[in-house]
């Protein structure tokens, strides 16, 4: 499971700034291992603090900057199973990428293709069978069910909430 992307090295320690849109603080175990990139390379996490609203990582065999900025823009993966439980009514992003989209009259109106972030709450990109897309607030308001499991989302769209409405 993705867990976040390290953005750029931090010091001349090999420390390098994570950024994650989970606690990933609350969520790994002590010592820790993540996995790096594509080829999701095995590293165990040496620390973890907060810096500045984003995660600070030291990772084992990163000890320079130089390292560190070799693992610019890498993709950061755990085991779900390495990851504390969630709360429940709490789902992982992947989770929601890619259930489909169902109104409470039963009607499929697309797919979730991603997850734009907001001050207010996450906005759902959710890409209809015509190819256009429009943005669902997750939001109770909005979302009335989500069953990862099922595979489904179910949930109440207003006028004008789609183009086409």
């Amino acid at each position: 499971m993705v867990v976040g992307r390290i953005v750029r090295p931090h010091g001349l320690r090999g420390l390098v700034i994570v950024e994650t849109p989970m606690d990933l603080l609350g969520r790994l175990p002590p010592q820790a291992v993540l996995y790096l990139g594509a080829d999701h390379k095995p590293v165990a996490v040496q620390s973890l603090q907060i810096h500045q609203g984003r995660v600070l990582m030291g990772l084992e065999g990163c000890a320079s900057r130089e390292q560190a900025e070799d693992l610019r823009d890498t993709v950061v993966s755990a085991l779900e199973s390495d990851l504390a439980p969630l709360a429940s009514g709490e789902h992982y992003r992947e989770q929601v990428i890619g259930l489909a989209v169902r109104t409470e009259g039963g009607e499929t109106v697309g797919r979730i293709e991603r997850i734009l972030p907001s001050a207010a709450h996450d906005l759902f990109e959710v890409r209809q069978p015509d190819g256009s897309s429009f943005l669902l607030p997750a939001s109770e308001a909005f979302i009335l069910a989500l069953d990862p499991e099922a595979g489904t989302v179910t949930v109440r769209l207003i006028p004008g909430l789609r183009p086409q409405d």
